[in-house]
C-alpha cells in the first residue's frame, strides 16, 4: 500500500464530542420515538428510526473515518466527504421525521418551560418560517457550495483545523436547509405545490453539472495546495480533480434526480401529501396532546430516592464526616504552605486550593449543586464546639445583605491578580488559616449560617454558580408540605436543627443561600425532600418573593454580586493569557510604576468602574428604548441576572483548563509531602509531572462549547425576562443587554485562542 494512504487509513478522528453529541442525539432520538409509535405507530416506524440513525451514521463516516485525513491528500476523496455531508445524512435525517422524536426524548421540564416557548407564535417562528422558504432552501446551499471553493476559502480551511470544521458545519447545515421542502418531513403544511419540487430537483442539478464540470474539463489545477503534494505512480491532480469532478456530477445528478422519479410517480398515483416545510406550533402541539399524558410524563428524577443513598443523606454524621476530611486536608495544605518549599508546584499549597480544588468545585456544579459548601470544612470548628460556645445573636439588619460579600469578592479577586496568592504557598496557608478564624468569630458571635450566608465570598461564588446548576433541594409532594405543622425542615427537631440559612423549603425557589447541608432532609419527619432536577437557569427569570431572599427586584446587592462575579470572571481570565500580560509589562514599564501597582489599577477599572459605566449605560437605553415603567433600580436588578450562565460558562473554562492540563501535577508533589513526613517511601518524584501537558484536542472545542451554552442560556434568560411585555419593551431589553452579552462571548472566544500562563506549574516558574 502506498505510504500516503497507509498513514492517513490508520488515522481515526476520536473527537468525545463529535460521539457525544451524535450520541445524545440518537438516544434523544430514540427516546421520543419509542414514546410516540405506541400512540401512533403508522407514522413512526421502524424505517424512520431506519433513516435517522442512517443519517447519522453518515455524519460519522465524514467526518471520523480515515476519508477525513484523506480528504488533505485527494481532492477526489474531500468531495466525497462533502457528498456525504450535503446530499446523503441530510435528506436521511428528515426522512426520520425528527422534530417530535427529538422533542419528546428531551425531559418534560425541558419540553414545557425550555423548548415550548419558542415554540409559541413570536420572533423565533418568524424567522423559522422565512428560512424555510423554498428559495432560501435552494439559494443559500448553492451560494454555500460555490463560496467554500473559491480557491482561496478553501485553501484556508485545509490550512486551519478552525476554518475545515466550520466548512464542514456549513455543509451540513446547507443540506439540510435544501432537502428539508424536498423531503417534507412530518408533521407540516406545504408552501409549495409538491409539483414545483421537481424544477427545485432539477435547477440544483444543473447548477450541479456545471459545478462538476468545471473541475472535470479544467487544464490546470484548480488549488495548489494538492499541486505540491506527492501522488502515487499513474495519478497526478490533474487526474484526481476530474475525479472529483465526476464524483459530484454522476452520485451527485442521481441523487438529485432519483428523488424527481419518486415525485413523478407519487404525483401521478394522486398520493401527494400535504405538508409544511415550517415546523407549524398547532401541528406540534395537537400532536403532543394526542397522546396521553400517562405515555410520556415520568416521576422525575430524585438523586436521593435510591435505599442507600437517602439512609446516607438523613445520617446525622454523614456531613461531619465529609467535613473531618476536608478538613485534614487543609491542615495538610496549611502545613505544607508553612513548612515546604517555597516554589509553588512543588508544594500541597501551591497546587490542591488553585488547580484541582477550584477545577473539581466547578464541574460538581455543572453536575449537580453546589457540593462544596457540604463539604466545607470552615465552618467545622464551630459545629465541633457548639455545645460549649454560647449560642450568639442574631447579625444586625444593617448588615444582613450581600453587600459585605461583594466588597469581600473584590478584595479576594484583586489580591489574587496582584499578588499572584497563586504562586506562593506561604500566603495561601495564611489565607486558609485566617478564613478559618474568621468563619470561627462570625459564626461564635452571631447566629450560626450568618457567616456563610452573608460574609464567606467564596460561598458567594458558589450561591451563584449553583443557579445553573441541574438540581435543587425541594419537596418531592406540596400536599405533604401542606399538612405539616411542625415546619421542621426551618425550625429543626429536638435532636436535628433545622435550616441554618433560613429557607423555608415550600416556599423556597432555586439554589442561592442554599449550602446543600441536608440538614433540611434530615429534619424532615416525612422524609418529603429530595434533591430534583429543575431547568438550569429557570430560577433566574421569575421575580417572585422566595423564602430568605425576597424578589430579584428588590436585591441590588445580589445584582451587584452577579456583576462583580461575572466581570471578575472574564477579567480574572483575561489576567493569565500572553498578550494581556505582555501589555501590562510594555505599559507599566512605560508608565514607570510597578507592575503590581498598574495590574491593581487594571482590575479595579475592569470590575468596579467599567460595570458601573457600562450598566448606568444600559440601564438608561434600556428604559429609554420602551422600559420607562420600570425604575432604573428594577432593570438594574432583574436583567443583571442574565449574565450568570455566561459568567458560570467562563469560570467553567477557565477553571477546567487548569484542570485538564494540570491534573497530573498532584503526583509528585503528593510524594514529596508523605517522604517528607516519614509516612511512605518512594522514588524520587517525577517532576515532569508538574509541568503541565499538552492541551488535549478536546478541550479547545469543549471550551467553545460550554461558552456557547452560556451565550444561548443568557440570551435565553432575557428572552423570558421580557415574556410578558410587547414587542417593543422586549426590544428595549434584549437590544442593550444582548449586545452586553454578546460582548462577553466574543472576548471569551478570544481568550481561549490565546497561549495561557501555565499557573501553578513548573513552567510558570521557569
Amino acid at each position: 500500500m502506498s505510504p500516503l494512504l497507509d498513514a492517513p487509513l490508520r488515522t481515526w478522528n476520536w473527537e468525545p464530542w463529535l460521539f457525544f453529541s451524535l450520541g445524545t442525539t440518537a438516544l434523544l432520538y430514540l427516546r421520543g420515538w419509542r414514546l410516540l409509535r405506541r400512540t401512533n405507530p403508522g407514522e413512526f416506524t421502524g424505517l424512520r428510526l431506519t433513516c435517522f440513525c442512517s443519517g447519522l451514521a453518515a455524519i460519522l463516516l465524514a467526518l471520523v473515518s480515515p476519508l477525513d485525513a484523506l480528504g488533505e491528500w485527494r481532492l477526489s476523496l474531500h468531495m466525497l466527504q462533502h457528498l456525504l455531508l450535503m446530499m446523503v445524512a441530510p435528506p436521511l435525517i428528515w426522512l426520520g421525521a425528527p422534530a417530535l422524536p427529538l422533542l419528546r426524548g428531551l425531559p418534560g421540564y425541558m419540553q414545557r418551560e425550555w423548548i415550548g416557548p419558542f415554540l409559541r407564535p413570536g420572533p423565533v417562528q418568524t424567522v423559522l418560517h422565512l428560512f424555510a422558504h423554498p428559495v432560501i432552501c435552494w439559494g443559500v446551499p448553492v451560494l454555500t457550495i460555490w463560496l467554500w471553493h473559491v480557491p482561496a476559502l478553501y485553501e484556508k480551511a485545509l490550512a486551519q483545523a478552525a476554518w475545515h470544521e466550520a466548512e464542514h458545519a456549513s455543509f451540513l447545515m446547507a443540506g439540510l436547509l435544501f432537502w428539508w421542502p424536498v423531503v417534507q418531513p412530518y408533521p407540516s403544511v406545504a408552501r409549495w405545490s409538491r409539483w414545483a419540487m421537481i424544477p427545485y430537483l432539477l435547477l440544483a442539478d444543473v447548477q450541479n453539472t456545471i459545478f462538476s464540470a468545471i473541475f472535470c474539463f479544467s487544464p490546470t489545477v484548480i488549488y495548489a495546495h494538492y499541486a505540491q503534494l506527492p501522488h502515487d505512480a499513474g495519478s497526478n491532480p490533474l487526474t484526481d480533480q476530474a475525479i472529483a469532478g465526476a464524483i459530484m456530477w454522476i452520485p451527485g445528478s442521481v441523487l438529485f434526480l432519483l428523488p424527481v422519479a419518486w415525485l413523478l410517480m407519487s404525483l401521478l398515483r394522486g398520493a401527494s401529501h400535504a405538508r409544511a416545510t415550517v415546523l407549524t406550533v398547532g401541528a406540534t402541539v395537537s400532536d403532543l396532546n394526542s397522546s396521553p399524558k400517562k405515555t410520556w410524563r415520568r416521576a422525575p428524577l430524585d438523586l436521593l430516592r435510591p435505599r442507600f443513598l437517602n439512609r446516607v443523606a438523613r445520617w446525622r454524621h454523614t456531613r461531619t464526616l465529609v467535613q473531618v476530611a476536608m478538613l485534614l486536608l487543609a491542615a495538610a495544605v496549611v502545613f505544607d504552605g508553612f513548612t515546604g518549599p517555597s516554589l509553588a508546584p512543588t508544594n500541597l499549597a501551591g497546587v490542591l486550593p488553585w488547580t484541582h480544588w477550584r477545577g473539581f468545585t466547578v464541574l460538581a456544579l455543572l453536575a449537580v449543586g453546589n457540593l462544596f459548601c457540604f463539604a466545607c470544612p470552615f465552618t467545622l470548628p464551630r459545629q465541633l464546639l457548639g455545645r460549649w460556645l454560647p449560642a450568639g445573636r442574631n447579625l444586625p439588619r444593617p448588615l444582613r445583605s450581600k453587600w459585605i460579600a461583594v466588597a469581600l469578592v473584590i478584595i479576594y479577586l484583586g489580591c489574587y491578580e496582584v499578588f499572584g496568592l497563586w504562586s506562593s504557598p506561604f500566603w495561601t496557608a495564611w489565607l486558609v488559616v485566617g478564613y478559618f478564624g474568621a468563619a470561627l468569630t462570625v459564626e461564635t458571635a452571631f447566629r450560626r449560617g450568618s457567616f456563610c450566608k452573608y460574609v464567606c465570598p467564596i460561598g458567594q461564588f458558589h450561591f451563584v454558580q449553583s443557579l445553573v446548576s441541574p438540581f435543587e433541594l425541594r419537596p418531592r409532594e406540596m400536599a405533604t408540605c401542606q399538612s405539616c405543622a411542625s415546619h421542621a425542615c426551618l425550625q429543626g427537631t429536638s435532636q436535628q436543627s433545622g435550616c441554618q440559612m433560613n429557607l423555608f423549603l415550600p416556599q423556597k425557589q432555586g439554589n442561592l443561600d442554599c449550602t446543600l447541608c441536608l440538614d433540611c432532609v434530615r429534619a424532615c419527619p416525612a422524609n418529603n425532600i429530595g434533591l430534583l432536577p429543575i431547568l438550569p437557569a429557570s430560577d433566574l427569570t421569575r421575580d417572585e418573593p422566595r423564602s430568605g431572599v425576597g424578589r430579584w427586584s428588590l436585591r441590588p446587592d445580589i445584582a451587584a454580586l452577579v456583576v462583580v462575579l461575572a466581570f471578575g470572571a472574564f477579567a480574572n481570565a483575561a489576567g493569565m493569557v500572553g498578550p494581556v500580560l505582555e501589555w501590562q509589562d510594555r505599559v507599566a514599564a512605560r508608565l514607570g510604576i510597578p507592575a503590581a501597582i498598574f495590574v491593581a489599577i487594571v482590575f479595579a477599572i475592569e470590575v468596579i468602574f467599567l460595570p458601573l459605566l457600562l450598566f448606568a449605560g444600559v440601564t438608561t437605553l434600556t428604559r429609554f428604548g420602551g422600559a420607562a415603567y420600570r425604575s432604573a433600580r428594577e432593570v438594574f436588578c432583574r436583567d443583571a441576572m442574565c449574565l450568570v450562565p455566561i459568567g458560570v460558562a467562563m469560570w467553567i473554562v477557565h477553571f477546567g483548563f487548569h484542570l485538564a492540563t494540570s491534573v497530573g501535577t498532584v503526583i509528585p508533589v503528593t510524594q514529596r509531602f508523605l517522604t517528607d513526613l516519614h509516612l511512605a517511601t518512594f522514588a524520587a518524584p517525577d517532576w515532569q509531572c508538574g509541568c503541565c501537558a499538552a492541551p488535549p484536542g478536546w478541550l479547545l472545542k469543549s471550551e467553545m462549547l460550554v461558552l456557547g451554552l452560556g451565550l444561548l442560556l443568557s440570551l435565553h434568560t432575557l428572552y423570558r425576562l421580557g415574556n410578558r411585555t410587547t414587542l417593543r419593551q422586549r426590544i428595549a431589553t434584549m437590544l442593550p443587554w444582548g449586545t452586553l452579552v454578546v460582548a462577553f462571548y466574543l472576548l471569551g472566544l478570544w481568550i481561549i485562542f490565546q497561549p495561557m500562563q501555565m499557573r501553578g506549574t513548573m513552567l510558570a516558574t521557569g
